[in-house]
């Protein structure tokens, strides 16, 4: 159930003003060619909200959506962002509310694992009131060689049973010839981030609350 688009280089699919209750996945965007989202309501899907997944070329827009109340016992519930090597690929989401999700694992609000040349820009939105029962309540970033950017971002009220209630940035492990990952960048830029918990048994601070 839900909604799937698929897009070839030089492709565009545009889904908006849609809600989108009760499926396994919202919403699944793959492909190497261009897709909007926008004005669309994601509740209450039984695995994630809103799955992303950038091909090489790919140019993802997710603006004025609305993405809340899910529940996954794996990782990511909200939006979960993923990437195929070979080239570059934006994923940018502004204008959006990421809410009340909750993942058994890593990423309650918003998972993105990024390689080289992929690029995610997060503006102007608010990730509120997500739980991980590990890392990364709000945010659970792994950067592959990828870049974040958070721009005009508030990230409030978020927590997590491990490290990072608010955002939590994951060390990348080798691939399978024991190559080292390259570094990733994060930036944050006039962003809010507040009131968010890791770990309430552990030393205060010493988990991240906020970033870790």
């Amino acid at each position: 159930g839900g909604i799937a688009t698929r897009t070839a280089d030089g492709g565009l699919a545009i889904v908006s003003d849609n809600n989108v209750v009760g499926n396994t996945i919202g919403i699944a965007v793959t492909g190497s060619g261009t897709t909007l989202l926008s004005r669309n309501f994601v509740s209450a899907n039984l695995a994630i909200g809103v799955s992303l997944y950038a091909s090489p070329g790919a140019m993802i827009q997710a603006e004025q959506n609305v993405v809340t109340n899910h529940t996954n016992e794996n990782a990511g519930t909200g939006i979960l962002v993923t990437y195929r090597e070979g080239g570059p690929s934006l994923i940018s989401i502004s204008e959006t509310t990421i809410a009340e999700n909750e993942s058994s694992t890593f990423g309650g609000g918003v998972i993105a694992t990024l390689g080289a040349d992929a690029v995610l820009e997060i503006s102007r939105s608010t990730i509120s009131g997500n739980r991980a029962g590990e890392d990364g309540g709000g945010i659970w970033l792994n950067l592959r060689g990828g870049s974040v950017l958070l721009e005009q971002v508030t990230v409030s009220g978020n927590s997590a049973a491990g490290f990072g209630g608010g955002i939590f940035v994951a060390t990348p492990e080798p691939d399978f010839s024991g190559e080292e990952p390259p570094l990733g960048e994060l930036m944050i830029r006039h962003s809010t981030i507040t009131r968010n918990g890791a770990n309430p048994d552990s030393i205060e601070g010493t988990y991240g609350g906020g970033v870790f």
